[in-house]
């Protein structure tokens, strides 16, 4: 008979994190990523699995605080007797001082604690090779000349480890423990837990049915552009066949939107349209970033904090960002025998010379010109674009 194996697999809850960008937000939001690592367990019991599987960044280990550790190690023991894995993350790493090292977890949780593949046993038939890192900023592959050593046919061998696939054409804001595609095929495991990206990747080459391995994604989202459905995975594996399933998680969702201010002439009908905008997205009761946009009168200053002031009242939680450009008629403007005539001819010159292709460059320097007619017309020149 072929050997089975269930497991939840997840990662990436960050749990206790700061979360500044947040704001005020922010206390909020500590305590639904706690509430998620809760359901987590709790799923995990009624799904009748085999084990959970964490792969790194359980924790935010700089601010984690001590009665959050009580809590995790106290949900930790009422998941007994599932056995519990835990591979540590760039943000909760292993090390003499981490928690990780200092407390006594429970006899089902196992942590793995060297800087290299280190194998250890759930069954005879199933084993589990986990890597740990040991600092925030590893910076060489985890899977570097690894290769799956076979004692026998019929084994299942499964890799956990925390880092990033480089040739996915999934950008990463902050790489860690880079690892290629040709890097997990030669470690020739049946499967692979990948924990850091925070979304869903299944690891297969394209046309191909085999899946590699899986990014979970993240559980709770932490930050606006996690938008979408976030959870967990439910993974059976039965022989040589593999079901992944998706599992909702999130006890709150993310919105990340865009308004359009095109035309508008003063910051009343910016409020009344935002207000209406809001309402009619349902967006009261969501986290929400709103990306301001369009060409506005030149006269019309946005300041987006005082315009939070007057739209969030009734909402959860609103940001607001300003890219919005003043309508400048650059073509009368250039023609003017003044300093700022000379501006824009000056800077529209470089611009003429910047190539097409160069999109990004040619939209920095359109910005300037904005930023510099706006010094020219007003006391105070608000941020455009962040």
């Amino acid at each position: 008979m072929s050997p089975r194996f269930s497991f939840i697999q997840t990662s990436d809850f960050h749990i206790d994190g700061e979360f500044d960008w947040f704001e005020d937000f922010a206390p909020k939001l500590r305590d639904t990523v706690l509430e998620t690592f809760n359901l987590v367990i709790s799923l995990t019991r009624r799904e009748n699995t085999d084990a959970l599987l964490i792969a790194g960044d359980l924790f935010e280990e700089k601010t984690v605080r001590p009665e959050t550790l009580d809590f995790i190690q106290m949900q930790f023991e009422k998941l007994n007797p599932v056995k519990i894995y835990i591979s540590p993350g760039n943000s909760d790493p292993y090390h003499p001082d981490s928690p990780y090292n200092r407390l006594k977890w429970p006899p089902n949780v196992h942590i793995f604690r060297e800087p290299r593949f280190t194998p250890v046993k759930f069954s005879d038939n199933i084993i589990l090779h986990g890597y740990a890192h040991r600092h925030g900023n590893e910076d060489i592959s985890p899977l570097a000349n690894y290769r799956i050593q076979r004692e026998k046919d019929g084994e299942i061998h499964i890799l956990m480890f925390h880092g990033t696939i480089s040739d996915v054409g999934v950008r990463d804001y902050r790489p860690v423990s880079v690892f290629k595609f040709s890097d997990l095929v030669q470690a020739e495991a049946d499967y692979a837990v990948v924990g850091h990206f925070h979304q869903i990747l299944k690891l297969k080459r394209k046309g191909e049915k085999i899946i590699r391995g899986t990014y979970a994604g993240i559980p709770q989202a932490i930050r606006f552009a996690e938008t979408g459905e976030k959870g967990v995975l439910k993974v059976n594996i039965d022989g040589e066949k593999k079901e992944i399933l998706f599992l909702p998680t999130a006890r709150t969702k993310f919105s990340d939107t865009v308004f359009n201010c095109q035309g508008m002439k003063d910051e009343n009908e910016v409020i009344s349209a935002l207000s209406e905008f809001i309402e009619k997205n349902n967006l009261k009761n969501i986290p929400s970033r709103i990306v301001l946009k369009g060409s506005i009168d030149s006269e019309l200053s946005l300041n987006e904090k005082k315009l939070e002031e007057q739209i969030k009242k009734d909402s959860l939680y609103i940001r607001l960002i300003n890219q919005t450009l003043s309508e400048y008629n650059l073509d009368e403007i250039q023609h003017e025998s003044s300093t700022r005539g000379r501006f824009v001819r000056t800077l529209k010159e470089k611009l003429e010379k910047i190539p097409d292709e160069q999109q990004e460059e040619r939209e920095k320097l359109k910005l300037a010109i904005i930023y510099g007619l706006d010094a020219f017309s007003r006391e105070e020149v608000d941020l455009r674009w962040k």
